[in-house]
């Protein structure tokens, strides 16, 4: 788990700092114009939590057009459950089989199997696949908010224009730059006289940091700042927890975490549940690992993203959650509709 958490971090770090590509480059971009609207709205009617509650409406809209998808991903499910007799006869068939030509037999027949009854094997993953681009742009995006949100973006440029009016303002930054500048690559060099390379260094500025700074600045001078400061931290910050900072293990950041994973969990149960068990002993060992172990390395990853990734995360879940008790009920159980049939 250590690897996976060093490996989420060394991207989270090139992601922070580079262009997002060819691919997640236009998808952050249009889904970050679709969230600064959602923001926009919620921010007329209330600052406070505005950047939580745009995410969290933002969640539930991704999810809802996705739904249709979902949808059909869980008709091609309960189609694999309707050919699982015809796939256990097929596999005894040619159990223990070793000859290539009798392999090649066998999936020739499943194929034939899915090709007869119309079923996609790979209908049930596409979701995921779908969720990961927007995944990995919302988590450039919460980042670099102050890229893609209006509002927030102006309170930066009013902390960098209110920092750069005061006198020799580059050696108070110098003095606790380490913090902000641990968090950037070595190769990237910033000129603080720059606007916009000074916005790149206060993004990386946890609260703790901006109290170190507010420390050092002359008394005439603070109250300036702390104003805009607290404008930022009532628009990003979701009861406490600030959403463009990694969710880490301090309180009450760490609720991000805890939640995600619970919530993960009750999802994936869920989900497998209306799954036939597998006869196969380490097929249906690997499908208890990915109930009980998955939401785990999940929790885990999400201690180095951004709250705000979490929170979509966590959202997402319980939207899941509430989704697949309906899709079970209409899709998964013909056998309540037989039973009623046959009653009648």
């Amino acid at each position: 788990m250590l690897k996976i958490y060093l490996l989420t971090n060394n991207i989270a770090l090139a992601m922070v700092q580079k262009e997002p590509g060819i691919i997640v480059g236009p998808i952050s971009k249009f889904l970050g114009y679709i969230l600064n609207i959602i923001f926009n709205i919620v921010y007329s009617v209330t600052r406070v939590n505005s950047l939580g509650i745009a995410i969290i409406f933002f969640t539930i809209l991704v999810k809802t057009l996705l739904l249709p998808l979902a949808i059909k991903s869980a008709k091609s499910m309960a189609n694999m459950q309707k050919l699982q007799p015809e796939m256990d006869k097929i596999n005894k068939k040619y159990a223990n089989v070793v000859d290539p030509e009798l392999k090649n037999k066998k999936n020739i027949e499943i194929q034939k199997l899915y090709s007869e009854n119309k079923v996609n094997p790979l209908g049930g993953c596409l979701p995921l696949f779908i969720q990961l681009p927007i995944f990995t742009s919302l988590f450039y995006i919460m980042n670099q908010s102050y890229l893609f949100i209006d509002k927030i973006g102006v309170t930066y440029k009013n902390l960098a224009s209110s920092i750069m009016q005061i006198n020799g303002y580059i050696e108070p930054i110098k003095q606790i730059q380490s913090l902000g500048y641990a968090k950037i690559p070595k190769s990237i060099s910033l000129d603080l006289s720059v606007q916009h390379d000074l916005l790149r260094l206060l993004n990386k500025y946890k609260i703790s940091d901006w109290n170190t700074y507010l420390n050092s600045l002359p008394q005439n001078h603070i109250e300036n700042i702390k104003e805009i400061l607290n404008h930022k931290l009532q628009m990003d910050q979701f009861f406490g927890i600030s959403l463009i900072e990694n969710a880490g293990i301090s309180w009450p950041s760490i609720l991000i975490p805890i939640i995600a994973t619970i919530t993960m969990f009750l999802s994936s149960y869920l989900s497998m549940k209306i799954q036939p068990t597998p006869k196969d002993e380490n097929t249906a060992n690997m499908q208890k690992t990915m109930i009980y172990v998955m939401p785990f390395i999940t929790g885990f990853m999400t201690i180095s993203m951004p709250s705000g990734v979490g929170l979509y995360w966590i959202t997402s879940n319980i939207f899941q959650l509430f989704q697949q008790i309906v899709l079970n009920k209409f899709i998964y159980n013909p056998k309540e509709k037989t039973a009623n049939t046959n009653v009648i």
